[in-house]
């Protein structure tokens, strides 16, 4: 892997990453499409050193390639090292689970977490997979201090708003004061400036 780093970074790239992601670990500055064709053409589960930022994102790309029990076990440990909202966000969209069952037993298992990587994860495949029945558990999460599950919470509240109902969100927005209200309210208003 590390000739693939060697061939493949992009300094621009990674200056670019390292401004806009806070994390311990070193991005070496693979593109995301660079580093799903690498993937792909192995086709198998690869366990790396777990040292640089893109060594998750090969990791858990890879996991596709298992099956579910064993991805979900995988995560699991590979949620213990997430410090970051991209990691987050990478996991969400890019990992993929057959079988939803296993899935939520799995969300089930972390739901009680403390830890702000791991409660924005599972706040997002709520919002991915059960947005129109989870809104009672997500109201749950407003008080957890985390900046970046303030964020996923006020996402979530941007596509309930949208796609199941806009007068729960507006009379929930009535009753709360606090930073997620105004996450919200900003997400909301972009949606809008985008769509016209």
């Amino acid at each position: 892997m590390k000739e693939f780093y060697l061939f493949n970074k992009d300094l621009e790239y990674k200056k670019f990453n390292e401004r806009i992601i806070p994390t311990k670990y070193e991005i070496v500055g693979i593109r995301v499409p660079i580093l799903k064709k690498y993937v792909k053409s192995i086709k198998k589960y690869i366990r790396t050193d777990r040292k640089y930022y893109e060594d998750f994102l090969i990791e858990i790309y890879s996991l596709n390639y298992t099956e579910d029990i064993k991805k979900a076990e995988i995560l699991e440990e590979l949620l213990e090292y997430f410090d970051n909202w991209a990691l987050v966000d990478f996991t969400i969209s890019n990992l993929k689970f057959k079988n939803l069952d296993i899935l939520k037993r799995f969300l089930d298992k972390i739901k009680n977490s403390k830890k702000e990587f791991i409660i924005r994860y599972y706040i997002g495949n709520l919002m991915k997979y059960y947005l129109d029945s989870s809104f009672d558990i997500v109201k749950t999460y407003e008080n957890t201090k985390f900046y970046y599950v303030d964020m996923m919470v006020a996402w979530y509240y941007q596509n309930y708003y949208f796609k199941v109902d806009k007068e729960k969100i507006n009379k929930h927005l009535e009753e709360i004061n606090s930073n997620i209200k105004k996450y919200t309210i900003r997400k909301i208003k972009d949606s809008i400036r985008e769509k016209k």
